[in-house]
């Protein structure tokens, strides 16, 4: 185990070198970007290996880092007039890896529903596929993130850490899942029948939030795709 974490030390300290070493022509805003990109294998190892100690504490901890770098690589832009063509495509693009990620391994250890993460992919595979095809386009236009798109990525990940948050309560033994059977409370060592419907619950309101947000898009670039299907 020891020589895990020295690796993953290594690997940290060469992601931090990556970032600071970028060219210049890329400015902070966006360096924040591609920091969150970087720390998606170190989520997926954490969430997923159950025998590393407090792994769920860490990943939760590892996409707090990620979500964070979502505020501030947009206030960055916004405020010292760093906005650039680059950031405006790169940043939904790193939203949609690192919140993938957690929804995949999710499925992986069963707590939320498969079809869930289906939906959400499909919606963010047709709208980077939209995106793909205005920047092709005559006009080179990059489409930015809409306001309800931006709402809807971040509820969806307040919703993966209040999910991991329920699990992380769960590994230290502080949720129980009580039943009465002729009189007499037994507690069932089942989790999953707690924790995964309040999971899938919260989900489906992420899935109709990406349903919404798919839609306006797909409205918004309809003289594109018009201009697509003649060709």
């Amino acid at each position: 185990m020891n020589k895990f974490f020295i690796k993953l030390r290594d690997f940290i300290r060469g992601i931090i070198d990556v970032v600071i070493e970028l060219n210049d022509s890329i400015n902070l805003a966006n360096k924040l970007t591609i920091l969150r990109i970087f720390l998606v294998p170190l989520f997926v190892i954490f969430i997923s290996i159950d025998n590393i100690p407090h792994n769920i504490t860490i990943a939760l901890l590892i996409f707090i880092g990620a979500s964070i770098t979502d505020y501030f690589d947009g206030y960055i832009a916004r405020t010292r007039m760093m906005i650039t063509e680059f950031g405006k495509f790169l940043d939904p693009i790193a939203d949609k890896i690192i919140v993938m990620s957690a929804l995949v391994c999710f499925t992986g250890k069963g707590w939320i529903q498969p079809w869930v993460v289906v939906v959400i992919l499909a919606r963010d595979f047709i709208i980077s596929a939209i995106r793909l095809a205005a920047v092709q386009s005559e006009e080179k236009l990059v489409i930015p993130a809409r306001t309800s798109g931006k709402v809807k990525t971040a509820i969806t990940m307040i919703t993966i850490c209040f999910i991991m948050g329920l699990w992380l309560l769960n590994s230290y033994g502080l949720v129980k899942f009580e039943v009465e059977i002729q009189g007499t409370t037994t507690v069932l060592n089942r989790p999953d029948l707690l924790l995964a419907p309040i999971g899938n619950a919260l989900m489906y309101i992420c899935v109709a939030l990406n349903v919404f947000s798919g839609v306006q898009y797909v409205w918004d670039a309809r003289d594109i795709l018009k201009d697509v299907f003649k060709k």
